[in-house]
């Protein structure tokens, strides 16, 4: 069982996207969006597939997942995918990291790693699901809180105060 859970995990570190560009992080909002320097330019982005715990309203964690991402990236020039847009303007994106390093998923190692959520209401990789399922059992990052509270409910709860 712990074999097949390695290999479901190891095919989940893999994630993919259309459009391709490559740039460095230079400041973060939280654990999935911040700016990137893409050239000269300076890209507003949000990472696809997953929620990160609320920096708004002070939600468990969101410290801790924003520290995980600028550690795993901090100083690494990042492979870029995706280009379409959310509400806010924000680039939507893949990131990766180099080859050297393994050229990883960003994405789903956050999840991996517990440091994020699969954000299943909008994504339709079930990679994600077995990352975040794998993160769940051995209790890493927002895991080891059992009443951890998904992004989307925080806000809506935030809404609803």
């Amino acid at each position: 069982m712990r074999h097949l859970l390695t290999a479901v995990v190891a095919l989940a570190l893999t994630c993919s996207a259309a459009g391709q560009d490559f740039g460095k992080i230079i400041s973060l909002d939280d654990g999935d969006s911040g700016v990137l320097l893409v050239g000269k330019d300076s890209v507003r982005f949000r990472l696809l597939d997953i929620d990160t715990p609320e920096k708004r309203g002070g939600q468990a964690f969101w410290k801790a997942s924003k520290k995980y991402l600028s550690n795993l990236t901090e100083g690494h020039t990042l492979r870029i995918e995706g280009g379409g847009t959310d509400r806010y303007h924000r680039r939507l994106v893949m990131l990766y990291l180099p080859d050297a390093l393994g050229g990883h998923c960003i994405n789903m190692e956050m999840v991996r790693t517990g440091h994020a959520w699969w954000n299943w209401p909008f994504s339709r990789d079930i990679n994600y699901r077995w990352a975040e399922d794998s993160a769940r059992a051995l209790r890493r990052g927002i895991w080891k809180d059992p009443k951890a509270i998904p992004p989307w409910e925080w806000r809506r709860g935030k809404r609803n105060k």
